[in-house]
């Protein structure tokens, strides 16, 4: 992977091919529109190697058509959400388990199964 130090008028990096920083630890795919974490061949849009890490907080960002948001909800223990592009909030683990039944209320055992669909 190469980098062209080529700078815009605002002061910008371009670059021009594929990028690679630090082995692994970040990589683009130029020609694919792929980024890598902790790999140097993304196998999708991004694909990450590794645990990832998100900052609890109190609620999902604003909405945004077609996109939908994976967060931590602010709790003990914390939480896991999904939020669809319409705002609804969709608990996916009580925080030691996984959420089950309708509008994310806690499972009763611990064989629920997460079952995720997702239209683009």
């Amino acid at each position: 992977m190469g980098f062209n130090n080529n700078f815009n008028s605002s002061g910008g990096a371009t670059v021009l091919t594929d990028l690679e920083v630090d082995g692994t630890t970040l990589s683009i795919d130029e020609t694919n529109n792929r980024v890598g974490v902790g790999l140097t061949t993304p196998k999708t849009r991004l694909t990450v190697e590794g645990a990832v890490t998100f900052k609890e907080q109190a609620s999902a960002d604003s909405d945004t058509v077609a996109y939908g948001q994976l967060w931590v909800k602010t709790a003990t223990p914390n939480e896991l959400y999904f939020t669809t592009d319409a705002g609804d909030d969709i608990q996916l683990t009580t925080g030691t388990g996984t959420a089950g039944g309708g509008g994310g209320a806690a499972a009763d055992t611990a064989d629920t199964i997460l079952h995720m669909q997702v239209f683009a």
